[in-house]
């Protein structure tokens, strides 16, 4: 599955004229994502830092980030957030979930809503030595 990746020139986010589908919020009830159905794809706009553009078939992702948003915050929120969806709109199939790697070298994963701590969890396990798979997007084989 093949994604083509750009990163847009930087510029404030403009107001929207449709509603967003779906909002996830941070625990203090601050919108951490909004979700906006496009006629050429989906829109994820994470106020404050950056907007992706996902085209239907998931082929493309194209980031616009803010002035002051910085390069690590890009990838994160592309891997982390943008590349699951582009991948699911591709056939595959994602969880939203952290990973790491037991013992006996079966995998456990972690799956929550944002903020119920599926990142804590499979860092704790990691410190304690167990190889960390993925934070948040979780690809299951079909």
């Amino acid at each position: 599955m093949n994604i083509d990746f750009s990163v847009g020139t930087a510029r404030e986010q403009a107001p929207l004229d449709v509603a967003a589908f779906q909002t996830w919020e941070l625990p203090q009830g601050t919108d951490w994502t909004l979700f906006y159905r496009l006629e050429d794809g989906y829109l994820l706009r994470f106020p404050g830092h950056a907007d992706f553009l996902v085209s239907l078939d998931g082929s493309s992702v194209k980031a616009t980030p803010v002035p002051q948003a910085t390069d690590a915050t890009i990838d994160h929120l592309y891997l982390n957030q943008a590349l699951p969806l582009a991948l699911s709109c591709q056939g595959a199939l994602m969880f939203h979930a952290s990973a790491v790697v037991l013992e006996s070298g079966e995998a456990v994963a972690f799956m929550g809503s944002s903020g119920a701590g599926k990142s804590t969890i499979a860092t704790s396990f990691a410190i304690a030595g167990s190889p960390f798979l993925t934070d948040d997007g979780l690809r299951v084989a079909q």
